[in-house]
């Protein structure tokens, strides 16, 4: 019986299509239909007009391909870069073998590409791929233990101070590593660090890496900054009622039209119709933390109290 389920789950699955946007973004799903000479995906006219960018009034049958799984732009790319990346490691290796250090040392040579990005590649590579844990509480601490481990602190103290570092930089490695640096060497106690270095740290280091995810996202839709920032404030959006209720209370230039603020999201590069709505949980904190040093605290503390009736 077990058996006959997970074949009918499976059967289930590879019925089920995702549609992209040209752009790579997933804006929908459809359904294959079986057809006595020919297959079909069904699915919503809202998704065709999302897919292809078209007017969502539009009475001409759009004759335009659409990508779908196995032919998104997107894994198009990562195809690319996995096969730069072999000539890559090939042209390491070639080169290494005719330094002397290697002729004379039978020792291995590890090469290490990382960023985020590169999540998506597939497993079934060459490259193994080793998933790192996010730079969360318990990830501080312990980097925050051992980097300062020639200063006398005690356990609560070390415990305040990546509770510190966490609130301040948002998880980011950059700019932890920067303030565990700037601590170590000022002789700073927890709270002091607190109030006289995190305006610094900000100004210095994680206000430009904001800028960059800014950037990026006006060029794709200028207009979305706005909603896409306050809607930070959600670590996770999984209703369209919280969606709706986010349009109306935090008054975003969608005219409460919540339906056509998911659809836009979701063309995006960081936005995604998965639970957690959007894909980088660092962009996300990157994004509360200008909100919060760039509005009155005031402002701030309405948009959370919003929110949190809304959840």
């Amino acid at each position: 019986m077990a058996a006959s389920t997970d074949n009918y789950i499976q059967t289930f699955r590879s019925a089920i299509a995702r549609i992209f946007h040209a752009n790579g973004a997933v804006v929908g799903g459809g359904f294959l239909v079986s057809g006595r000479t020919r297959n079909y995906i069904l699915t919503c006219a809202h998704v065709v007009t999302s897919a292809l960018s078209l007017p969502e009034d539009i009475v001409e049958a759009p004759s335009n391909d659409i990508y779908l799984d196995g032919s998104a732009p997107q894994k198009q790319r990562l195809n690319e870069i996995f096969n730069d990346f072999k000539e890559f490691a090939w042209r390491i290796e070639r080169c290494l073998k005719e330094l002397q250090f290697f002729k004379d040392n039978s020792r291995r040579l590890r090469v290490v590409i990382a960023a985020r990005c590169l999540i998506d590649l597939p497993l079934d590579r060459t490259f193994p791929k080793l998933t790192l844990s996010p730079f969360n509480w318990e990830v501080i601490q312990d980097t925050a233990t051992k980097y300062l481990k020639p200063i006398e602190m005690t356990s609560e103290s070390l415990a305040l101070l990546a509770a510190h570092l966490l609130y301040l930089t948002g998880g980011h490695p950059g700019g932890i590593a920067e303030a565990l640096k700037v601590y170590r060497g000022g002789g700073y106690t927890v709270n002091l660090f607190l109030n006289s270095y995190g305006n610094q740290l900000w100004e210095k280091n994680l206000k430009k890496c904001r800028d960059q995810i800014r950037e990026s996202l006006t060029k794709e839709n200028n207009y979305l900054y706005e909603s896409i920032e306050k809607l930070s404030i959600f670590p996770i959006i999984n209703s369209s009622c919280i969606l709706k209720e986010a349009v109306q209370r935090f008054k975003l230039p969608f005219s409460d039209d919540s339906f056509k603020l998911n659809t836009e999201l979701t063309k995006t590069s960081i936005f995604t119709r998965d639970k957690t709505i959007i894909k980088d949980g660092m962009t996300r904190r990157l994004l509360v933390i200008g909100l919060l040093r760039e509005s009155s605290p005031e402002s701030f503390q309405e948009l959370c109290k919003e929110a949190a009736e809304i959840c």
